[in-house]
């Protein structure tokens, strides 16, 4: 009984890795594609040897400035997040909070479908009902306000 349910358990883990390999070189494939695309149409009136020949003659040093500013921005952000955090009272570290989850949601608009795309920090479970329960109440605040505002002006009309 024990041998079997390993087998099926095994069995079940060796066809997740194989899709989620599959899924991993369709997403590549749709990725390069996409790029190809953006780039043919950034570029079709350009002469391309011309921006092979510009990039080639472009100094080392500023595209490692160019990259090394990029990271910089990203660590930043990063310990901006983690002192939130700290503040708040959540125990974090900082190469957590260089990592972001992306949440993609199809919605109807008009009769055509529009991608929505999300991406935010990656939080602990506990992290995250402190973010939700912060925004719980900035959102009723913000409504209090509001509605107060609006009962006044009832009670004066």
């Amino acid at each position: 009984m024990n041998d079997r349910f390993n087998t099926e358990n095994e069995d079940n883990m060796e066809k997740e890795k194989k899709s989620k390999i599959k899924k991993i070189l369709v997403n590549l494939t749709i990725f390069i594609l996409l790029i190809i695309l953006t780039f043919s149409l950034v570029l079709k009136d350009q002469d391309v040897s011309q921006i092979f020949s510009v990039a080639a003659k472009v100094k080392k040093q500023y595209i490692l400035f160019a990259v090394l500013a990029m990271s910089i921005y990203i660590l930043g952000e990063a310990v901006n997040i983690t002192r939130i955090l700290k503040e708040l009272g959540e125990k974090s570290k900082l190469i957590s909070n260089i990592r972001y989850k992306k949440e993609t949601e199809v919605v109807t608009f008009q009769g055509k479908e529009i991608t929505l795309e999300n991406l935010s920090p990656v939080f602990t479970p506990e992290q995250e009902a402190v973010k939700r329960r912060e925004l719980e109440q900035q959102l009723y605040e913000v409504f209090r306000k509001y509605a107060d505002k609006r009962q006044k002006e009832e009670a004066g009309a």
